[in-house]
């Protein structure tokens, strides 16, 4: 449903959180979860660790590094 401000609303129907958490993660900082509140929990959760993967102040051995 478009919004009056020009945003949409998309409804859908998934197996699961995990199966549409990625999806909407891949909008980034252009989609924002209203419901279920357990997949804005989850998608707030993997922000916080790659904020903390991002700030760490040393290299981690565990994490791949991307050239």
């Amino acid at each position: 449903q478009e919004q009056d401000d020009g945003s949409i609303i998309f409804e859908v129907n998934a197996e699961g959180i995990q199966e549409i958490k990625f999806w909407v993660m891949s909008w980034g900082s252009h989609a924002l979860v209203l419901e279920p509140e357990s997949l804005r929990e989850e998608i707030r959760k993997e922000l916080e660790n790659m904020i903390e993967r991002y700030a760490a102040k040393e290299k981690k051995t565990s994490y791949r590094q991307v050239e």
